[in-house]
């Protein structure tokens, strides 16, 4: 799903910047381009990084020890 038009971004490749370390709107914008031309898709983009900086910190939550 194309999240922004003017730049061609879709959604995964949202979710792969975050998942290969963006932290925040500007993070975003220089690893995609999204979000640098008109700007009517930054909404939907902090939505998109909020909801997977938070699906992230719960995977990383857990503590893991391994016993063997």
């Amino acid at each position: 799903m194309i999240i922004c038009s003017c730049k061609g971004v879709t959604k995964s490749e949202i979710v792969k910047a975050v998942k290969g370390g963006a932290q925040n709107i500007v993070d975003i914008q220089m690893l995609t381009k999204a979000s640098t031309g008109c700007g009517r898709c930054k909404g939907i983009i902090h939505t998109i990084l909020s909801k997977e900086l938070e699906n992230l910190h719960e995977q990383n939550s857990q503590l893991r020890i391994n016993f063997d």
